[in-house]
This record gives C-alpha cells, structure tokens and sequence, in this order.
C-alpha cells in the first residue's frame, strides 16, 4: 500500500506520526510532571509537618515581644536549663535500678487535623510540637480520639465519673499526670467571658516543672502524736489492717507514702500532702514544747503556707488537743463539743435514723455540698443519675470556727442553683475560705452530755470540710501565679476503713481520690509573659526584611515565574515547528 504514495504523501504520513507521538509524548511527559508535582508536595507536606516547618506571619507590634506560634527564646531556655536538667536527673536515677527513662508524655484527646482546624487548640498543639522538635529525648506526643475510644484515657481520671473532654490536654510523667482543660492555657476576659490572649508557655512549663521536679510526691502520715492509724510494737510502727485500702487509695492518686515523725523529722521537700489520722496527743508549740525545743505547730505552718495541703481526721474519741485545734481554728475547723459535769469535754456523736445504712442511725449517709469549692471536689460524682452513696460511720462534728463569717452563695452563676454556704476569713493580710463537702442529713441529731443539738434547729452538721488560702505571687509585670493552701477535716476514721472503701456500694474511694487530685497539683511561679492577641497583625511579606518573608516571597514569586518563561517557550518553538 505504501509503495502507490507519492513521495509527498509518506512526507505527511511521517510527518502525521511524529506529531502524535509528540502529543503523546507531551501528555505522558504533563501527567509525569503533574504526577511529580503532586509527589513531591505529598513527601514535603509530611515532612513540613513532621518537622515542624513553617513560617510565623503573626507580627508583633512591639519589638520585646514574640510572634505569637514562634516559640520564645525564654521559654526554650527555662525549658533546657530546669525541666531538661530534672528529667536527666530522673533518669540517670532510673537507670542505676535498671528501669527505663522517662519522657514527658502530652497526650491530646483529639486527632491532629481537628486540633489544627481551631485557632485555640492550634496554639497548643504548635507549642507541644515545638518541644517534640527541639527536645526529642525528653518529650513525646500521642493523639487520641476520646469521643471514639473513651476508654483511652480512663487511667488519667481522677474518679470514675470524671469526664475528658475532646479538648482536653494530658500531661504525664511516670506516675505523675495533669489534665487541663482549654482554657487553662489562656487568659480570659472575666466580664466578657473572652479569650484574648495566650498563656501556654507559661501553662507548659508551670505544669511540666510540676510532674518533674520528683518522680512521685510524698504523703506523710504523722506518726508520733498516737494516731489511730497504727499499730504499734515497740519502735515498731505498722498500718491497721482495717485500713489497709486507704494507703492503696493514697499510692493511687500518685503519691509515695512515708512516716513522719513531726517532732524529730524533717518533712520531705517533695511532700505535698500530710495526714494526721485520728491523734491522741497534742502538738508541741512554742511555749509547749518537748525535749526538742522544736514547736511543730510552726514547721506545719510553714509547710502548709509553701502552698501543700493537711489532711487532720478525726472520731468520737478524740480528745482535747489545745495546740492543734487552736492551729486548725484559724483554718475554720473546730470540733463539736460539750462539757459534761465533771468538766470534761465530750465529743458530740452524730445520728440520723432516716439517712443512714443501718438500723441504729449510726452510719449516716453524706449529703453532698452542692456550691463552692467544696462542690467542685464532688461535680463527677454529683452529674450521674444516682450519685453514689458516701457513708460516715461513728461520725462527730466539726463546727465553723467563731473567726469565720457566713457567707450564702448560689451553686450555679446565674442564680438558678440551690443556695449553700461558706466561710470566709481575713485577718493581718490573709484571706482563707472554708467549705462544706459534706454534711449530714435534715433529719440528723447529735448527742453529748446530755446535750441534743437537731440539725432542723442550728443546720446540717459538718461532716467533712475544705479550707483553701489562696495568694499571688508576681512572676511578670502583666502576670502572676495563683498558689494555694489546703486544709481538710474529717470527722469519720470509719469513712477511711476497707468496709466503706472497697465497697462498690459506696463512693468514698472515689471521694478521697477526688481531694487527694485536687489538692496534689502545685502551681509553680513561672516569669514568662503572655501573647496578647490584639497585639498581633499578619505580617506583609512583600515589604518585611526578616529572613522569613525573604523565603516566603521567594516561594511566591519564583515557581510562577519558571512556569513562565517554559509555556512562553514551548509557545515559541510550537510556532516554527
């Protein structure tokens, strides 16, 4: 067939192939650039996020100030100098028992693209990878979605009933752990209720330096004022058996438990809680001192004013203690009492026939508090449909110190909840409150000396109580740290016993771990400034000098430019072809 063509016209056949296989040749040479293209901004997309690269375009206005996702040179620095140093610490300590290191665990509750989708939970996440980025040895993220899989995160609740919500940041190290919600690493508007600027630098080291500074806190139980808590065989001192569940409990929440004697021992610089369980002898103070000369009134002073918290519990048989009780009445706390005949002081012993588990009204069933801090312990628990029951057994009372005044508040902000009361102080610059956690029934009675109080006639009695002081400490001319102190009551040893607290039929194991959570956290001052939002701008990046616009510029302008110059040659020799 070829052979009957003209010269001219196997010209144009050839001429006809070699312009397809051009076309075709063009196509499978666009799709590969495109296919290239997509490639390459596929591999560099996961290693601009892996590693973190990105250009900060919130400019500040003032030059002492950072951009708002650049990490500042303080933060770094305070960073590297303690928390890096106390997790080295721990570590080599570690490592000389042949345990593995630890690295700072933050743990988000939702997914990566969820979080970058929200500017607020952007900022967070950006300071968490940050520190993923410059310090990989020490701090490790991990992503998971509680809305799917709330189970994941059951180890970092505080009870049973806790809720993590989606918005939530964990922080954990060993056996210590911390969750915070959103807002914490913000400062809000308190008028407005808005957000306007950014605190999580100060937020990240505060908590982090928390769970650092010791692998576990210490609670110290005193040992050396007959506390009910023991057995005792010579030097030889041993916890009951019958509260056996209650150190468990304490281990639980995150603490090391060791034996104090107040007197003769110096308290353990990482100890954040101390527990006075049922004494029977009194504090030395000065004035009243033992053969020490060491008033422990003032060392427990001093301990509980550095920001820790004192558990004191007491029961029906516990005596006059004129040191201590005239220390905890300035914390609120009073035992109820009344004199007998012979002079004699007697404990009022509280029943309640209608709210209790047992025929005698012996065991009383707690009522909840339900405003204020005290509240606040108890809001997992109080939310479920039925609340569980807390009992008190052999319980007497503790009364509101005479120094207190009353004070009535609504249990929700916009007054539609049900009216409760604390008590406040202030005296010599110091401001301390305490709280109800729980009381005893409407119907509840107490007895001493042939004296009967009715809770219908003066109101509820106390069954356990929380006094909180609260002070600032200014790290930063704009910012400061808010430190609290913790004083707890108690007026059950048997609310502590392994009958109530292994008991699924009772909430107190969670009641504990809800206080002992709440009082653990120590805030630690730290000087770092915050981001306020309206003191950032987008930065132009077409008249800023700094070397990330240069790059950033150079992105926009350069790639469009080569595009360019290659269709306007392509065009050119597609026209002499």
């Amino acid at each position: 067939m070829l052979d009957n063509q003209t010269p001219e016209q196997l010209t144009d056949i050839k001429y006809e192939k070699s312009r397809k296989l051009k076309k075709r040749l063009g196509a499978v040479i666009t799709a590969s650039v495109i296919l290239a293209v997509i490639i390459i901004n596929i591999i560099f997309g996961i290693f601009a996020y892996k590693r973190l690269w990105y250009v900060d375009l919130t400019l500040p206005k003032y030059a002492e100030m950072q951009s708002l996702y650049t990490a500042s040179e303080q933060f770094e620095g305070l960073i590297a100098s303690d928390v890096i140093t106390s997790i080295d610490r721990i570590n080599a300590d570690r490592e000389q028992k042949g345990l593995e290191k630890l690295k700072v665990d933050i743990i988000f509750c939702s997914d990566p693209d969820i979080l970058d989708e929200n500017e607020h939970t952007r900022l967070v996440h950006y300071t968490a990878r940050t520190l993923r980025k410059e310090f990989p040895e020490h701090f490790n993220i991990e992503y998971t979605d509680v809305k799917k899989n709330p189970s994941s995160v059951q180890k970092y609740k505080i009870t049973s009933a806790s809720t993590i919500n989606p918005t939530d940041v964990i922080f954990s190290f060993g056996t210590e752990f911390g969750v915070h919600t959103l807002n914490s690493f913000f400062t809000v508007d308190e008028d407005v209720g808005e957000v306007w600027a950014y605190n999580g630098e100060k937020k990240f080291t505060a908590t982090i330096l928390s769970l650092t500074r010791t692998d576990s806190p210490v609670c110290a139980l005193t040992t050396n004022h007959g506390e009910g808590l023991f057995d005792r065989d010579g030097d030889k001192i041993t916890v009951k058996e019958k509260y056996s569940s209650f150190i468990k409990i304490i281990e639980g929440a995150g603490y090391r438990v060791e034996l104090l004697d107040l007197e003769r021992d110096a308290i353990p610089e990482n100890c954040r809680m101390m527990i006075c369980f049922a004494p029977t002898k009194d504090f030395y103070a000065f004035g009243n001192s033992g053969s020490t000369g060491i008033s422990e009134i003032d060392k427990l002073d001093k301990y509980i004013d550095d920001a820790n918290a004192f558990f004191y519990i007491c029961d029906r048989q516990t005596p006059t203690l004129t040191n201590l009780e005239e220390y905890l009445d300035e914390w609120g706390i009073s035992p109820m009492r009344a004199t007998n005949e012979a002079g004699i002081d007697e404990n009022y012993e509280i029943y309640d026939n209608i709210s209790c588990t047992d025929k005698d009204g012996n065991i009383l069933i707690g009522k909840y508090a339900s405003a204020g801090l005290g509240a606040s312990i108890t809001t997992d628990l109080r939310a479920l449909p039925y609340p569980p029951v807390v009992a008190f057994g052999s319980s007497c009372a503790l009364t509101p110190s005479e120094s207190y005044r009353k004070v009535f508040v609504n249990s929700k902000s916009d007054g539609s909840g049900e009216d409760g009361v604390i008590y406040s102080y202030y005296k010599n610059g110091i401001s301390r409150t305490m709280y109800d956690v729980f009381l005893s029934g409407e119907n509840s009675f107490a007895t001493a000396s042939n004296s009967t109080k009715y809770a219908s006639d003066i109101e509820q009695f106390r069954l356990f109580t929380l006094t909180e002081e609260a002070k600032q400490v200014q790290d930063t001319y704009y910012s400061i740290t808010n430190l609290r102190s913790f004083v707890i009551g108690a007026s059950s040893t048997e609310f502590f016993s392994n009958e109530y607290l292994d008991s699924a039929a009772f909430g107190n194991s969670d009641v504990l771990l809800s206080t002992f959570r709440y009082t653990s956290e120590k805030n630690i001052p730290v000087s770092l400034d915050f981001k306020a939002f309206y003191e950032y701008e987008i930065n132009d990046v077409m008249y800023q000098t700094v070397k990330p616009s240069r790059i950033m510029a150079y992105l926009c302008f350069i790639p469009p430019l080569v595009f360019l110059c290659v269709c306007v040659i392509i065009r050119i020799r597609r026209k002499h072809l």
